[in-house]
């Protein structure tokens, strides 16, 4: 029998210790880092057992009578134990489905993790929402290379600029980075912040030590540009990168990624470039220049889907896979 509970503080433990061993889970979905800014977003998050046996977590706010997975982040979605059968996937999405409608909730938005970050391949939530009849609302494309990545010319050659420049790469600090670099370079070219505060970023890195990086590209003793690693289970993720005049002109970033793919993270599973949609809200907005540079460095795309769902279609799943009741 399958029981739906909605998350309380008291659960923290029981949830990190399932997403730290899910098989389509990143430390973004541990709660120390989703409650950051907790104070932005009501929380409606569940945990599903079956016969009395923790088998999934959903993190979710609720905004109106919507629910988002998750709305503070990139991905949310159903984090799953590794080789959960897709009964019981469709089990899960039935179950809470029918909980959100009780209560209410007229709508999902559901963003799965890219199966790029997935310790084990888990795109039977899919299945399930073409069975509740999900519509495909925003696609995103995310840019994920396998080092050690086939670099084009292009780069190589503002890599041997970079070097002819005696550009160096060092670990700094995200004050450092925010202040120096990343704050100026949002604001002078797109008249923006940071998602994350220079607080919050310090108090996330001393949460996630071993997860979050902080890379600078120097010139001398001077900052010119840099990146924010997010490093989990073998995957490494450029959350932000910067540049400032000085370092666009000596090619800093484009020895800085090199540096990274070549030297800090060989042995990584995938190295993620992040997204390139330009905050369009249904990622049909593309920067051409990004793509191509991230192209450069031997990427590829990786789609991040978002699917809305109404809670209503709880009962097409039933309808499809009597097997479940």
């Amino acid at each position: 029998m399958m029981t739906v509970k909605r998350y309380a503080p008291r659960d923290a433990s029981v949830w990190n210790t399932f997403v730290a061993n899910a098989a389509n889970a990143t430390f973004l979905l541990d709660r120390r880092f989703l409650e950051y800014h907790k104070d932005r977003f009501i929380d409606h998050s569940l945990l599903l057992y079956e016969n009395k046996k923790l088998i999934a977590v959903f993190p979710a706010n609720s905004k109106g009578r919507s629910m988002y997975s998750h709305g503070g982040l990139t991905y949310g979605g159903l984090m799953v134990a590794p080789y959960t059968s897709l009964l019981t996937m469709l089990s899960c999405f039935y179950h809470l489905l029918k909980y959100y409608h009780d209560r209410r909730i007229l709508r999902l938005i559901y963003k799965p993790v890219p199966v790029c970050f997935h310790t084990t391949p888990t795109r039977s939530d899919e299945y399930a929402l073409f069975c509740a009849d999900a519509r495909l609302t925003a696609l995103n494309t995310g840019f994920v290379a396998s080092p050690p990545s086939r670099i084009s010319k292009r780069r190589l050659r503002m890599v041997g600029k970079a070097k002819r420049a005696r550009v160096v790469v060092k670990k700094t600090t995200s004050a450092r980075f925010w202040n120096d670099i990343l704050i100026p370079h949002l604001w002078e070219r797109y008249h923006t912040k940071p998602i994350h505060t220079a607080e919050e970023i310090a108090r996330l890195e001393h949460l996630f030590a071993g997860n979050i990086k902080q890379y600078g590209a120097f010139v001398g003793n001077t900052m010119v540009a840099g990146v924010t690693i997010f490093h989990d289970r073998g995957i490494a993720h450029a959350q932000y990168i910067a540049s400032n005049a000085a370092g666009r002109e000596v090619g800093a970033l484009d020895y800085l990624f090199w540096h990274l793919l070549t030297h800090t993270y060989t042995h990584a599973r995938y190295f993620s470039f992040g997204t390139t949609n330009m905050g369009s809200p249904d990622g049909k907005k593309l920067s051409a220049g990004l793509v191509a540079w991230k192209e450069g460095f031997g990427s590829s795309m990786t789609p991040y889907p978002c699917y809305t769902i109404q809670t209503k279609n709880y009962g097409n799943i039933i309808r499809h896979h009597s097997v479940l009741l």
